[in-house]
């Protein structure tokens, strides 16, 4: 919910453009959707056309990535949440206490799609938004491999917090 709020604040004119990328989405014309630490990339089928998309999001520095490792040790539920597939709202909003937000501000995503609409955003990049948020919806580790540590990345620094031996 929290990404596509972000979404529909990019732009007042926006709305009509995202409530089409969201038919897209639902109606399967993204595709090919993947994911790496400050990206996210898709295709999208728009006719007999095909548009290739890139979300881009700000990844965190190491200081940043500190503060979220010491947040999540902090209160173990958090930990237990981000296993079982959610992001805690306790974590959400410590994070938030130190000035770190785990979902992107409009100031931290940029991105880009072939189809010459140059508006922000385009139906095709609103329909990756869309299917973005249902995929974070279903596995929080995605939202920290934008943010710049997959998931073994993350449960590598919780070990090494922990002094727990590397599972390498």
């Amino acid at each position: 919910r929290r990404w596509i709020t972000t979404l529909n604040d990019l732009d007042d004119s926006s709305a009509e453009r995202v409530a089409r990328g969201r038919t897209f989405a639902r109606r399967g014309r993204v595709q090919d959707l993947w994911f790496s630490p400050g990206l996210a990339a898709a295709v999208v089928a728009d006719g007999d056309e095909e548009h290739h998309v890139s979300v881009r999001v700000r990844i965190f520095e190491p200081s940043e990535w500190d503060i979220v490792v010491d947040t999540l040790v902090e209160d173990l539920q958090r930990v237990a949440g981000i296993i079982e597939g959610s992001v805690p709202r306790s974590l959400v909003t410590a994070l938030a206490r130190s000035g770190l937000n785990l979902v992107p501000s409009t100031a931290e995503l940029d991105g880009d799609c072939d189809c010459g609409d140059y508006r922000v955003p385009c139906v095709h990049t609103a329909a990756v938004h869309h299917l973005l948020a249902d995929a974070l919806d279903g596995d929080a580790f995605l939202l920290f491999t934008l943010r710049g540590y997959n998931r073994e990345e993350l449960v590598e620094r919780l070990r090494a917090h922990w002094g727990a031996p590397s599972a390498a």
